[in-house]
């Protein structure tokens, strides 16, 4: 499965506008679970949290979140296939410091990446002002083989300072080739 969003920047000429930048802050692994909790991790004020999750049982339902210091609000979720791959985004006017724990509905193995993004537009609920489209495309191909590339596509956008940002599901021991 491949995911592709378009974040929005500050518009030029707002104080702290520039180029957005990423963070990677927890990233994760774990085989036959129904729960997992990253490590504990500091997201800034104003900063964008994206949490990327893989299902290895894309069949067995949409996973949730739980933290008592955020609210996570799910901004997709591809079909389901062999993979799951579900993004969830948050914004919180103050910093916050917690682990996040993620459920899935079936026992299967997970895996997580967690990142925060400075510079992102602060409008709207919860982020939804930062991410400005969204596609994603299921690793399987037309005859449900798999698929070894792929790509999505988002529109073109006029304001200057936005980033691309992407998200990956791949078997646990399935390489990944640069390119």
């Amino acid at each position: 499965t491949l995911a592709g969003i378009l974040l929005y920047g500050l518009p030029q000429g707002v104080e702290g506008a520039g180029s957005i930048t990423a963070v990677s802050l927890t990233t994760g692994q774990k085989s036959s679970i129904a729960k997992a909790t990253t490590s504990t991790v500091t997201i800034g004020a104003n900063k964008l949290a994206l949490i990327w999750i893989t299902q290895g049982d894309g069949n067995g339902g949409t996973p949730t979140l739980s933290d008592p210091n955020r609210t996570w609000t799910q901004v997709a979720t591809n079909t389901a296939g062999l993979r799951r791959l579900t993004l969830y985004r948050s914004m919180n006017p103050v910093d916050t410091t917690g682990a996040v724990i993620i459920t899935s509905p079936v026992s299967t193995g997970m895996t997580w990446s967690l990142v925060e993004y400075s510079n992102t537009d602060t409008s709207g609920t919860n982020g939804s002002g930062a991410i400005a489209q969204f596609a994603s495309r299921n690793y399987q191909n037309a005859g449900g083989d798999r698929s070894l590339s792929g790509s999505v596509t988002l529109g073109s956008s006029s304001q200057t300072g936005n980033a691309v940002v992407g998200g990956f599901a791949r078997g646990i021991t399935s390489s990944v080739f640069p390119g």
